[in-house]
Parts: structure tokens; sequence; C-alpha cells
């Protein structure tokens, strides 16, 4: 079974534009709103590759109706907050192009805090999978990554973490079972300056994060995987890209299910870059089709680096 969590999960409203003009009116074009929220974001890939999942986290009031709403074909289980959802504005340019406008989002209170955790002890068993990612809500403590992750282990069940700032720093004390750091994201937690480095390099650097299992994302430059003392670099495939949104989102889904299915890690790396890739030809935050994800795996390149 997996579970994934969203603590501050959004209503994101994706368009495009032929040139953002600052200071000046812009008029946007094909404007489209999806459930967002890494979290969601990894259940809505997960459905796409026929695996179920619970999604849980916190729902705030306002939009939170029209989140709740649009993800009504999914298994759900929110702590309902009194305090608003976001809307999140993301902005695509020509070649993909990326630019987001994000609210802050809801807050949340102690014992909010503590029903979630409850929740996730219902859900934590030796089957579970459970995904921890994105940025957390007003008011919840840095170390929530670190309480939820000793859950979880404590219950038998298994970790994905895909976080940022302090609360990765953290919950990477507790070993979750997989970690998916961007460079910038592993470059920031080591304290390294400058550009992606070599496959290698960035191999070894991962290898410190203490973890059995990590994929550090490089965008157009493709991914590198690390996993029991071996490593693997993988290029990013060519695909006409349409909105970068969810890509890494769609990388840690596929770990969630080779986690849920047992696959090997070599066939997990596969998955991960032919999802990561069917994301980006996708509009908005909406899931990459099964089909697409099939087409791509073939073209996948592993390159053994270690």
């Amino acid at each position: 079974m997996i579970y994934t969590l969203t603590l501050n999960p959004a209503l994101d409203k994706t368009a495009e534009l032929a040139e953002l003009k600052v200071g000046a009116l812009n008029r946007l074009e094909n404007v489209r709103q999806d459930p967002g929220g890494k979290g969601i974001n990894v259940s809505k890939v997960l459905a796409e590759l026929g695996c179920p999942s619970t999604i849980g986290g916190f729902l705030g009031t306002g939009v939170g109706s029209v989140i709740k709403q649009a993800l009504n074909r999914f298994d759900t289980d929110f702590v309902e907050v009194s305090s608003p959802s976001r809307t999140n504005l993301k902005i695509v340019q020509p070649g993909g192009t990326l630019t987001e406008l994000n609210e802050p989002g809801l807050s949340v209170d102690p014992q909010d805090v503590e029903q979630l955790l409850g929740k996730l002890a219902e859900y934590s068993g030796p089957d579970a999978v459970v995904v921890l990612s994105g940025s957390l809500a007003q008011g919840v403590p840095t170390d929530f990554y670190v309480s939820a992750a000793r859950i979880v282990h404590g219950a038998g069940g298994r970790v994905l973490l895909d976080a940022d700032g302090p609360a990765f720093a953290q919950a990477l004390a507790e070993h979750p079972d997989f970690a998916k750091p961007n460079w910038y994201e592993l470059a920031l937690y080591l304290g390294i300056d400058g550009p992606a480095p070599e496959p290698e390099q960035i191999a070894e650097y991962a290898e410190e994060l203490g973890v059995p299992n990590a994929a550090v994302s490089l965008g157009g430059d493709g991914a590198v995987f690390v996993a029991e003392n071996q490593a693997w670099a993988a290029e990013a495939l060519h695909v006409p890209v349409r909105s970068t949104v969810g890509a890494g989102d769609s990388m840690v889904a596929a770990f969630a299910y080779a986690l849920d299915k047992h696959l090997d890690f070599p066939e997990a790396a596969v998955l991960a870059m032919a999802c990561s890739a069917a994301a980006v030809t996708t509009e908005g935050t909406s899931a990459p089709q099964a089909k697409t994800i099939e087409e791509l795996k073939p073209k996948v390149k592993l390159r053994r680096i270690k």
C-alpha cells in the first residue's frame, strides 16, 4: 500500500505566455487548473501506472473544496483545517521555461499536526510505502518528516523523501529508504558551490546522504542513481517540452511503484527516467499517460558508473 503526504496542497493554475513582460499587461493563453502538491502529483502518476494509493495531508478552506472535488477519483484522507488552501500560478514560455508564483498556503495548529501523525500511524505497516514530499505548511515543525519517518519505520514500512532545506536535512537522520534531491538541493545540503560536476562525483556526493537508495535529478542533464555501493547515470530523453512541473514528482512515483512491486533498482531507474520525460510532455500538472511512459522506457540508457 502506498500513502502520499501533501502538507501544503494547491490549486495549480498553469498558463502559456509567449513573452513575460514585467511591469506591463500580459495576456495568458491555454489556462488550466489542476490539484497540485508533490504528494498529489505522485499519486496521479501512480494511478497511470495502475497502482492505487491514498492521498493524505492537510486540506484548507476556499479552493480546498475545489482540490477535493478534483481528486474525487482517488482515495483521500485529509486532515481538514480552518485556514484557506492556496492557489499557485505557473507560467510556461516557449521551450518549457517555467515561472512559478506560489502563495504561502494554509497554516495549521499543533493539534492538526498530531491528528495527521495519528492517521499516518494507521496507514503504516510492513507493507506500507510512504512518500514524504514537498514544503511544510505554516505551523508544521521542521522535524515533522523525522517524526513521520520514525512512525513508518517503527511499523516496518518504507519511506521515500523528496523535500528541501531543514525538513530534508533533519529527515535524513531517520535514514529514509529513498531520497530524491535535485542537484541544487544536494549541493545546498552539503555546502557545495558551483555547477553540477561529472556523474561519478555526483554519485559520491549522493552517498553522503546516508540512505540506501537515492536519485539526483539534473533536469536537462538527466539523473544519477545510487544504491548499495553501486551507481548509474542516465541522460535526459529528448522529448517535446510542454511543462517541467511534476517531472521530479514523476520520478518519485516510479520509485514508490518500484518499492511496492519489489522491482530491482536499475529497472526502477529506467521507469523513473521514462516517467520524468513523459511528464514534461504534458500540460500543467496532469500526469503522464501510461502509454507514453511505456514508449519511452526502451529509449532510456543507463550507464554503470560504479
